[in-house]
């Protein structure tokens, strides 16, 4: 297997993941809630951009996408624009 057949690896164990996530019993656990979900999208994507691009330039999308995607929830949780309007309650919990 090359770098690339390692990373569509990486995003189907995520997926899945995802979907095991799902099963009633197991949804709300430790190991399936939103911080852990988030948390393996990121070593997820981390490991498979590393793999695909190299490390520095991982770094530098990781940021700018990061930076961008935060000022998108920002504007759209104070103008409702792009998202429409929207808050969080504590379902998220």
């Amino acid at each position: 297997m090359n770098r690339k057949d390692y990373a569509w690896v990486i995003s189907f164990v995520y997926i899945a993941y995802l979907f095991i996530g799902q099963v009633p019993f197991l949804k709300g656990s430790e190991y399936f809630n939103p911080l852990s979900v988030s948390l393996l999208l990121i070593v997820a994507y981390a490991v498979s951009s590393i793999l695909l691009m190299g490390s520095k330039k991982s770094a530098y999308f990781f940021i700018i996408a990061a930076v961008i995607g935060y000022l998108f929830e920002l504007m759209s949780l104070n103008t409702g624009m792009p998202f429409g309007r929207y808050t969080y309650t504590n379902e998220l919990e």
